[in-house]
């Protein structure tokens, strides 16, 4: 799952981003995924935020 700014996106989606507009980039896996985005973040969350 892909989440920017805290909206599902595709991953297509997520490589248009311009890198340099992104403060910040989290990657959850495991449990620490699963607890924070349930059964969606079973297969690993990627988690950016984008500079305002």
């Amino acid at each position: 799952m892909i989440l920017v700014d805290g909206v599902e996106t595709s991953k297509k989606e997520m490589e248009k981003i311009n890198p340099k507009k992104m403060a910040s980039i989290n990657i959850l896996k495991d449990q620490m995924a699963i607890k924070k985005h349930g059964v969606k973040g079973e297969n690993g969350v990627i988690e950016i935020t984008l500079k305002k």
